[in-house]
């Protein structure tokens, strides 16, 4: 037992609950399932890992790396007759890997870029003319991915969600962390989750326009001891108001797709949401994809998945591409911005709820 990592020993009963299970998550793996290898899904990643978690084992670079073949969709854990916690398990992989100089030189190469993409964030957040200050009405957190990559398309949803529902601080010049939590740097996401928390401590509604910033901070981050206030999502929200949005202003948009994607649907259990909202909008319920609400399949963006294994990542948007083509939809919404990014490159129109707001905003006279 000389060997032991201490995070990682601390999942030894969730790795030996795997190595042997009979492979019952096997068929939800989209990583998996694009590579054809059953070391890549979460039994596999799970097994390898379970003796360097007893300690039998010192611990590999080869074995540690398997850790990031994963995009933290959570689809392996509703399959799960265990509820084993695999996600949480290869985060602690991941924070041991990166800690010990043995995580892929991708990864180490994005967390030394961090400090740059963070004066990014505050740079389009001063453009944004975002608060720097505690609001203390509605906060919008941005989420710093679409802050650091489209400032257009923040400063038009912010404008959307004021005319509808109004007034809104928009909280764009701090991170959730939750970048750095999939790249293994537990302590970077502590810091950053408390500093986004302290932000909108006195905020009376707290919503998030990334599904995975509501996820991270309601979820995730008191799992990693940082105690949160609780981020509803804008789907939710939306779909509380709907009301004041006018039926049936979006019905030229023709057949609509919903994607549930992974934070959103298996991170914050919303599913109905994104459904009221496309019925009321386009006055048809939206179209199915053949996997659905907790059997919905990951685009491929989450985990670092795009820097590690680009190809697989790949490989699972075109799966969800063809998913989408098959139901005959003419557009599809989905409640990851990544996810919208993703499929809009792949050929597909494909919006946010956030988008639907801003259409209706310009498709709507004052």
């Amino acid at each position: 037992m000389t060997h032991r990592l201490p995070t990682l020993a601390e999942r030894e009963d969730a790795t030996r609950a795997c190595s042997y299970c009979p492979k019952l998550c096997r068929p939800a793996c989209p990583v998996a399932t694009v590579r054809g290898n059953d070391a890549v899904s979460a039994w596999g990643i799970m097994t390898s890992l379970a003796p360097i978690a007893s300690g039998t084992e010192p611990p590999t670079s080869e074995r540690l790396a398997r850790a990031y073949a994963c995009t933290g969709c959570g689809a392996c854990q509703s399959h799960c007759e265990l509820d084993v916690p695999v996600a949480e398990t290869l985060r602690d992989a991941r924070a041991e890997a990166l800690a010990g100089g043995m995580a892929p030189a991708e990864v180490t190469a994005f967390v030394a870029e961090i400090p740059r993409r963070e004066e990014r964030v505050r740079d389009h957040a001063r453009q944004l003319g975002a608060s720097t200050e505690r609001p203390t009405g509605v906060a919008l957190v941005a989420g710093c991915t679409m802050v650091a990559t489209d400032v257009p398309r923040v400063a038009a949803l912010h404008r959307a969600f004021v005319r509808w529902f109004g007034e809104a601080s928009l909280v764009a010049d701090v991170c959730c962390g939750a970048p750095l939590l999939d790249a293994g740097d537990l302590e970077g996401f502590r810091v950053r989750a408390a500093a986004m928390s302290d932000r909108v401590s006195a905020a009376s509604t707290i919503l998030a326009l990334d599904a995975g910033c509501a996820h991270a901070l309601t979820t995730l981050a008191p799992r990693r001891g940082v105690e949160t206030r609780p981020i509803e999502t804008l789907e939710s929200y939306v779909a509380r108001m709907v009301r004041r949005l006018p039926r049936g202003a979006l019905a030229a948009l023709g057949p609509v797709a919903v994607h549930d994607a992974c934070k959103l649907g298996r991170g914050a259990a919303v599913y109905d949401a994104p459904r009221v909202i496309v019925e009321h909008l386009t006055g048809h319920p939206p179209l199915e994809l053949l996997h659905n609400r907790e059997r919905s399949r990951c685009s491929g963006g989450g985990g670092l998945l795009p820097i590690t294994a680009r190809a697989t990542a790949d490989a699972m948007t075109d799966e969800l591409v063809e998913s989408v083509r098959r139901t005959g939809a003419e557009s599809v919404v989905t409640g990851c911005p990544t996810s919208r990014a993703r499929l809009a490159r792949a050929g597909i129109t494909a919006f946010t709820i956030g988008d639907l707001l801003c259409d209706l905003s310009r498709g709507t006279p004052e």
